[in-house]
């Protein structure tokens, strides 16, 4: 099966189901994130800002507040936790890709709180950074699109059939 369908002759399916593209590092851009800034739009802004149309990022630090979702696979909408206190980032990590030709960021977030109790979920608006260091590796290549898969009703990189 050819998977000339979405753009790439570097594409190929691994494991069955699996798809696998194949990227080389261009750059890393390492920085800081302003106190007061929405995490999730600073992150996007600076996806557009750098060009960025696909990468994978890790972060860490801090926030003032926190809006995490989960999503319910049978109803099939995010839940939302909404956390209004001082938190950690314990780990974040996530990917840039193209949504509609557009840079879109997919992060997940675990953060804790001063007595050490931790929450995770997929970073929502509403996530205010406090102090928040970044390592984003631009990738080369052709960049992964999300579309709407209806069977998941989230906007995934699409696997070829």
């Amino acid at each position: 099966m050819g998977l000339e369908w979405l753009g790439c002759r570097r594409c190929r399916l691994g494991v069955s189901g699996v798809l696998i593209r194949e990227f080389r590092p261009r750059r890393w851009i390492l920085g800081r994130l302003e106190a007061g800034r929405d995490l999730l739009q600073g992150l996007l802004d600076l996806a557009e800002e750098q060009e960025v149309r696909v990468g994978a990022f890790t972060l860490l630090g801090a926030l003032t507040q926190a809006r995490l979702g989960f999503y319910d696979q049978k109803k099939k909408s995010y839940r939302t936790l909404e956390l209004d206190r001082h938190l950690e980032i314990s780990c974040g990590v996530g990917n840039v890709s193209l949504r509609d030709g557009r840079p879109a960021v997919h992060c997940h977030l675990v953060v804790s709180g001063e007595d050490g109790e931790c929450w995770g979920g997929h970073l929502l608006e509403g996530t205010v950074v406090f102090a928040c260091e970044f390592a984003l590796a631009d990738l080369e290549g052709e960049p992964l699109e999300r579309r709407l898969d209806p069977d998941q009703g989230l906007a995934l990189w699409p696997l070829p059939g």
